[in-house]
C-alpha cells in the first residue's frame, strides 16, 4: 500500500513513518524539512507544507491512504496548522481521488483542553478515558 505521511517529522510522524515501512507499505514522507529525515535512507520524502495545497495535491499522486499528525512543536504556538492543513489534506485527497484518512491528534492533551468544546470536554474523557 502506498501511505503518505505528512506531520512527518514530529515524534508521532516517525513513529508512523517506522511503523508503516515495518509493515512493508511504500511509505513517503511529507515534510516542510527533509534534512530532519536522514535516518530513513529509503524513505521516499517530498517537500511541501500543509499550508499550501499544491503541494499537497503533488504529495497525493498514487496514494492509497494518508496519515496526519499534523501539529506545531511543543511550546510554539498552534495557529492554524491543524484545522487549515486539514482541509487542505481532504480538498488534495478529492483532487486525486484518495479516499483514507487517518489522524491523529492531541486535542485535550495540556494545554490544548481548555481549547475543546463543551461536548468533548463532557465525552472525550468517557470514550478514551481520563487523564
Amino acid at each position: 500500500m502506498n501511505v503518505l505521511v505528512i506531520g512527518s517529522t514530529g515524534k508521532t510522524g516517525l513513529e508512523l513513518i517506522k511503523e508503516a515501512m515495518r509493515q512493508g507499505h511504500a511509505v513517503t514522507a511529507f515534510a516542510r524539512r527533509p534534512e530532519a529525515l536522514h535516518e530513513f535512507p529509503t524513505l521516499n520524502v517530498i517537500k511541501g507544507d500543509a499550508l499550501n495545497p499544491s503541494d499537497l495535491e503533488q504529495a497525493m499522486v498514487n496514494q492509497d491512504v494518508v496519515l496526519s499528525a499534523l501539529g506545531a512543536p511543543l511550546g510554539q504556538p498552534v495557529g492554524k496548522v491543524r484545522s487549515i492543513g486539514t482541509q487542505n489534506i481532504i480538498s488534495a485527497m478529492k483532487a486525486q481521488n484518495v479516499s483514507r484518512l487517518i489522524v491523529v491528534s492531541t486535542i485535550g492533551v495540556d494545554e490544548s483542553k481548555p481549547n475543546m468544546g463543551f461536548l468533548a470536554r463532557l465525552f472525550i474523557p468517557r470514550i478514551i478515558g481520563a487523564e
